[in-house]
């Protein structure tokens, strides 16, 4: 659907009235807006599927370091409050644990209300052995 949002709106964009150009518009951002949700659940799988690999538990605190130094611009920006509670350790590649958190926060913090100060608190449980 992206593609030929795009397409048309390149062939045809200055034809089009204004209602059919913010028709299209919104149509390209909801598809973006599919396109990363797709991605993200991807990662999410990819995340909790080890497949024949054996996966080293991942330190959780480090990776939200890291998750949040990435987003510093934008906690600051909107003054958020991010917490998290004591950290796991998890069977998930670093990456995934990253891309996860990073993720998360980011939603959080895009889909909070504008006239409220976000706050995100991330917490986990344990739920058996790795």
């Amino acid at each position: 659907m992206a593609l030929y949002s795009h397409l048309l709106e390149k062939r045809q964009g200055a034809q089009l009235d204004g209602a059919t150009a913010k028709f299209l518009c919104r149509s390209i951002e909801g598809s973006n807006r599919m396109s990363s949700l797709v991605l993200d659940l991807l990662a999410y799988v990819q995340a909790t599927v080890a497949g024949d690999e054996p996966v080293a538990p991942a330190e959780a605190e480090r990776a939200f370091a890291d998750a949040l130094c990435v987003l510093s611009n934008t906690i600051r920006e909107s003054n958020a409050q991010v917490t998290c509670c004591p950290y796991l350790m998890v069977s998930v590649k670093d990456i995934h644990l990253h891309q996860i958190l990073q993720n998360l926060n980011a939603d959080a913090l895009k889909y909070s209300k504008d006239d409220e100060i976000a706050r995100v608190q991330v917490s986990a449980q344990p739920a058996g052995s790795f």
